[in-house]
Order: structure tokens, then C-alpha cells, then sequence
């Protein structure tokens, strides 16, 4: 009987990449320490921009929408006139209608009796 070749067995293997270091791995110099307590201004500036561009940002949208949406609601505001001025039109007409045709009944209820 042969014996078992160890040449032959499957064998797997990891290989592990190396990680990337993380920030919280490296540890900080001295130079990024210095320079971020160097520059409190420019951060304050950067803070004070972006708050600036946001408001911006805001306004601009704001006058879009008003004035996008306001076309549309001015046109929907004078279709709802229309509408309500044919709606008292037609009202006025059934009423005098509806008044003609009680004078015709009051005068057959007349004639009848």
C-alpha cells in the first residue's frame, strides 16, 4: 500500500493584505496639531461661509418656488373666478327661470279653478 503524499493535500492559504491606517491609528504630528491651533480664523471662516452659502442656497430656492408656483396660482386664481362668476351667471339665469315657471303655474292653477 502507498502512503499518503503530502505533496498532493489541498490546502488553503489566506493571504492577508496589509490594512490601511486609519486616522485614529497614526498618531498626530506635531506640524498638523500646530497648524490646526494656528488656523482657529480660517476655520471660523469656513464655518461662517458655509452658513453664508446655505442662506443663500435657501433664498435662491425660496424665489424659484415663488416665483415658479406663482405663475401657476395667479392662473389657477383667475380660472377659479371664471368659474365662480359662470357659477352666479347660471344662477341668476335659474332663478328667473325657475321664477317664470311659478308665475305659468300660478296662473294654470288660476285658470283651473
Amino acid at each position: 500500500m502507498a502512503g499518503k503524499n503530502s505533496k498532493t493535500r489541498h490546502t488553503i492559504q489566506t493571504q492577508l493584505r496589509p490594512s490601511l491606517p486609519t486616522a485614529s491609528s497614526e498618531p498626530a504630528t506635531p506640524e498638523d496639531v500646530a497648524s490646526e491651533q494656528a488656523n482657529p480664523d480660517i476655520t471660523a471662516l469656513k464655518l461662517e461661509l458655509l452658513a453664508s452659502l446655505r442662506k443663500n442656497i435657501a433664498d435662491i430656492f425660496k424665489r424659484e418656488l415663488q416665483e415658479t408656483l406663482g405663475d401657476t396660482l395667479f392662473a389657477l386664481k383667475q380660472d377659479l373666478q371664471a368659474v365662480r362668476t359662470q357659477f352666479v351667471n347660471d344662477k341668476a339665469a335659474s332663478d328667473a327661470t325657475v321664477s317664470g315657471l311659478k308665475g305659468i303655474v300660478g296662473e294654470m292653477e288660476h285658470a283651473l279653478t
